[in-house]
């Protein structure tokens, strides 16, 4: 999976790991998940969604988390859904999903690939401040 996230041809990285998203071993799963998530391909939620109903917390716990990250408000209905659930940590993340979405969301069926910041856009700007010496004090 690691050599899949640095393949430079996206489509296929993304096609790939569309069809680990049923994979015997869930956290195959989880990680192919993750990988369509931070693609975000045309067709990523559709594919994602069904991994809110897989048998194992930890591939729901992930998807909650993915779903938000997605920034699309068709996910909302399914991370409501994953609120509810059985497992304590899956409703957590569904929580913090759900917080993302919101945050920042586009509307309704935006599926469409995300803009990806550059490092110089993610740099954090510093004030300037004034380093003068302080007067002594008798």
């Amino acid at each position: 999976m690691e050599g899949l996230a640095n393949q430079p041809d996206v489509e296929r990285a993304d096609a790939v790991a569309r069809s680990l998203l049923d994979d015997a071993d869930p956290m195959v799963r989880s990680q192919a998940a993750g990988m369509v998530s931070f693609r975000a391909r045309p067709g990523a939620l559709e594919v994602l969604l069904p991994l809110a109903d897989d048998p194992v917390p930890h591939v729901r716990m992930v998807l909650g988390w993915y779903l938000g990250g997605l920034r699309d408000r068709a996910a909302e209905p399914t991370l409501r859904a994953l609120l509810a659930d059985p497992d304590e940590q899956v409703r957590k993340f569904a929580a913090r999903g759900l917080a993302r979405l919101t945050a920042s969301s586009r509307p309704l069926g935006a599926d469409q690939s995300r803009l990806r910041t550059t490092s110089a856009q993610r740099q954090i700007r510093i004030p300037a401040v004034s380093l003068r010496p302080m007067a002594a004090t008798a």
